[in-house]
Formats: C-alpha cells, sequence, structure tokens
C-alpha cells in the first residue's frame, strides 16, 4: 500500500465540443418553443403539441431550457437548463409542466406559480451527441450562465 498514488488530471479551461455552439442557442432569443399562454383567462399548456413535434428515434433532444415571459415582454428570460438522457425527454418534461413526481428535482410548482401571474412559458431543445456529453454541457452551461431555478442555496 505505501506505493500506491491516486493520479489526478486537471482539465482547466477544457471545455466539451462544440461548447460556445451549444450555449449560444440557449442564449439566443429565436428557436423558442412557446408551450403555454393565458388568453382570456385561460391557461393553455398544449402538451400534445410538444409530444407531436418531437423527432423520432435516437436523434431526440436530451438538454432543455424553460423559459418564461410576460406577454408584453420582447424577450425570454431562461429559468432552467436540464438534461436526460434522449429516451426519457418528454418524461422529464412532463414532470416540469404538467405534474410532479415527490421523487424529483422537478421546477413544477415554479412552472405553476409562473403560469398563474400571467407569465408565457417556452422551452428550448438540443441533442448533443454521444448521449454522455449532455451531463457536461448542463454542468457548464449552468456555471456559465446560472440559471435562476438552478441556483440552490
Amino acid at each position: 500500500m505505501a506505493n500506491y498514488k491516486i493520479e489526478r488530471i486537471e482539465l482547466v479551461g477544457q471545455e466539451p465540443p462544440y461548447y460556445d455552439q451549444v450555449r449560444e442557442y440557449f442564449l439566443e432569443p429565436k428557436n423558442v418553443f412557446l408551450i403555454h399562454r393565458k388568453q382570456n383567462d385561460l391557461h393553455e399548456l398544449d402538451w400534445e403539441r410538444v409530444k407531436r413535434s418531437m423527432p423520432k428515434g435516437e436523434f431526440r433532444p436530451n438538454l432543455y431550457g424553460l423559459l418564461m415571459k410576460r406577454k408584453d415582454e420582447e424577450f425570454w428570460s431562461l429559468k432552467y437548463i436540464g438534461q436526460r438522457k434522449y429516451s426519457g425527454i418528454l418524461q422529464r418534461l412532463r414532470s416540469h409542466l404538467i405534474y410532479r413526481s415527490e421523487n424529483t428535482g422537478s421546477q413544477y410548482e415554479k412552472v405553476k406559480q409562473a403560469m398563474g401571474d400571467g407569465f408565457e412559458i417556452a422551452i428550448k431543445l438540443i441533442g448533443v451527441h454521444p448521449d454522455y456529453w449532455r451531463q457536461a454541457y448542463e454542468a457548464k452551461l449552468i456555471e456559465d450562465i446560472k440559471p435562476k431555478w438552478n441556483i440552490h442555496g
């Protein structure tokens, strides 16, 4: 045991491949998928539209953003960035938007409150492949952008 050494490799300054492109996607004001708006005092969340728009097969999105804005505002505010293996992306989005399981870190309560306060809700979806990169992108995006709902404590 005396000769055992734990190696340390520092990847200082290293980012996932094409990170700037992914970061720009989340920050740019286009490619926002509106899923909820308040019309005539009725809240409309179009979950069926989300399901229909999801690509089939393996190249589904595995990173997502939750955004909100008031109807009279021009720009969306990115509130949350998350990731999920592409095969579970719809289930994860549903836990944020439709109902919450007690076992998840879902943002359902915050989304529900924002809808009640008259905010429009939108999502951004992007797929990074191979799939194992999604966690590195999520961590780096949260570190750089600091979306309000991702900040804990």
